[in-house]
């Protein structure tokens, strides 16, 4: 998931080199894409911060695991 906050013009740099343009974003957006993201780059082309959170959602075991409390 990421938190966009403010989004200038920018560019990404995938890892065979290829660019991909994202035009400015002005407003809050959230975007949660279930795969993994692959490895890549960003170009700031604005004049403002790049003001973004990522949140990584992990997998969890079937079952919980606890440790008893020695005594």
């Amino acid at each position: 998931m990421v938190i966009y906050f403010r989004l200038p013009p920018s560019q990404r740099f995938l890892e065979d080199g290829t660019k991909v343009p994202r035009a400015e974003l002005k407003e809050m957006q959230i975007s949660f894409d279930a795969n993994s993201q692959p490895l890549h780059s960003i170009e700031n082309l604005g004049k403002v911060p790049y003001q973004a959170y990522r949140v990584e959602l992990k997998p969890t075991t079937k079952i919980a695991v606890a440790k008893k409390p020695s005594n």
